[in-house]
């Protein structure tokens, strides 16, 4: 990762909504499952991940959309930009502890957290993706040059496409 000061800021393309995190994220990963490709209106979606008490909307609120039976995800509703995605409380992904997080935050649920899109940082280029989840749905056609691990499932939970 780049240089990074705190707080992690971020916002829409419109402005409407901006956040601000006062903690460094515990992972950032690119996503091939099907709702990302059709969130994102691309190839993947890239998600910037932090615990939910470090983050907190300075302006506006996004628009909530229930994306499945474990996960919503936000958007601005004036100029669309999705900002982010997270498992619902409540949930058997939502219960269960994150992969990704026992190495930074022990105990930390999945819904205790809230991934926000990499595009939608004030500065991306601080954040390097360190995975690939589901790869077994990546477009066939898209390659992608690194040597970062690749799983056909999502490591932060089961394998649901959410």
């Amino acid at each position: 990762m780049g240089e990074i000061h705190l707080p992690i800021t971020g916002g829409c393309l419109c402005g409407a909504i901006r956040y601000e995190a006062n903690e460094e994220p515990y992972h950032v990963s690119y996503c091939h499952c099907d709702m990302c490709k059709r969130a994102f209106g691309g190839p993947f979606g890239i998600f910037v991940c932090f615990r939910k008490q470090a983050f907190n909307f300075v302006r506006g609120a996004p628009n909530l959309y229930q994306s499945s039976p474990d996960a919503e995800r936000g958007f601005c509703v004036q100029c669309g930009t999705p900002l982010l995605m997270q498992i619902l409380e409540g949930t058997l992904q939502g219960e269960s502890e994150s992969v990704r997080a026992k190495k930074f935050h022990p105990g930390t649920l999945r819904s205790q957290c809230i991934t926000v899109s990499i595009g939608s940082l004030d500065h991306p280029e601080n954040f390097h993706p360190m995975e690939h989840d589901f790869t077994d749905r990546q477009l066939p056609w898209l390659k992608i040059d690194d040597d970062l691990p690749r799983s056909d499932i999502d490591v932060g939970g089961d394998d649901v496409n959410a």
